[in-house]
């Protein structure tokens, strides 16, 4: 999968849906009725997994017609996998000669923790300020021998997983005072609205007659739900709102489908529509 902006992954939900045909029965004999009870009682004897996992019983729903029941189990996973986190920031910023500098820079973690940050800076006077508010500020007043470029890191290294580190390069240009200019007013950089942020989505093969579920959940730095939606699906997919910031596409293809499809995401900033991000999935139909 290719996505046009920032890379990471992110967390989703996978649901997973089993259907039973059943046909039919009149009412029950006590013979069918002891045999359910001693069924009930063996479900009842069922041990625990031996490493402790808790097992939570599915919810199942029953729709009943004159020839047969279907039976829907709803399976909800959530995978397991610590995430990178992101960087938003200017990536370069001038400032003069005297003037003090004081920029925002905002990790994002997809598990909504709090990552740590850090600069690898050794320029005299420079700080890097917790605000205890989930963001940094690069506060600095350069001096005259400071002039030029300066090229930096940002580091954003997960809260649960020191091993996943987002780096991120800005560059600070010192610019020298004209004349008699005097030092201006200080520059506070702060982060404008951002763009939706796809992860990559890996892309999938899947056999012709079998379910295929992709879940689609970008990142919004500041914290409000995108708009999402899918171009070039089939009609016979669905794009169902899960209610909780992400959407999943749903789809069985059938034995005309097979060969290559590709599937576009967009998500579209809430609150500025022209911002946006999207991302490409192929998927393989065998």
């Amino acid at each position: 999968a290719s996505a046009d902006a920032m890379d990471s992954s992110l967390i989703s939900e996978m649901t997973f849906s089993i259907f039973v045909e059943l046909p039919e029965t009149a009412d029950q004999t006590p013979a069918q009725d002891d045999a359910e009870a001693a069924g009930d009682a063996d479900e009842a004897a069922t041990p625990a997994p031996a490493d402790g996992t808790q097992v939570e019983e599915p919810q199942i729903d029953q729709q009943g017609s004159e020839d047969n029941q279907t039976v829907s189990v709803d399976l909800t996973t959530s995978p397991s996998e610590n995430l990178p986190p992101l960087i938003i920031s200017r990536s370069e910023v001038d400032v003069r000669v005297g003037q003090r500098l004081l920029m925002t820079v905002l990790p994002v973690d997809p598990e909504g923790r709090v990552p740590d940050m850090g600069i690898d800076a050794s320029i005299q006077g420079l700080l890097f300020v917790d605000n205890l508010n989930g963001t940094r500020t690069v506060d600095w007043t350069p001096q005259a021998e400071d002039r030029g470029r300066f090229d930096f890191v940002l580091t954003a290294t997960d809260a649960l997983d020191r091993n996943l580190v987002t780096s991120k390069s800005l560059v600070i240009n010192v610019l020298p005072l004209e004349g008699d200019e005097a030092a201006p007013a200080e520059l506070i950089v702060l982060n404008d609205n951002q763009p939706p942020i796809f992860p990559n989505i890996a892309d999938r093969e899947v056999n012709a007659g079998e379910e295929i579920r992709i879940s689609v959940q970008p990142v919004d730095p500041e914290g409000f739900a995108p708009v999402l939606h899918v171009s070039n699906a089939p009609a016979s997919a669905r794009f169902d709102d899960t209610l909780n910031g992400t959407r999943e596409l749903v789809w069985t293809p059938g034995e005309d489908d097979r060969g290559e499809h590709s599937f576009r995401f967009v998500a579209v900033d809430s609150q500025d529509p022209s911002l946006s991000d999207r991302v490409t999935v192929q998927v393989t139909v065998r």
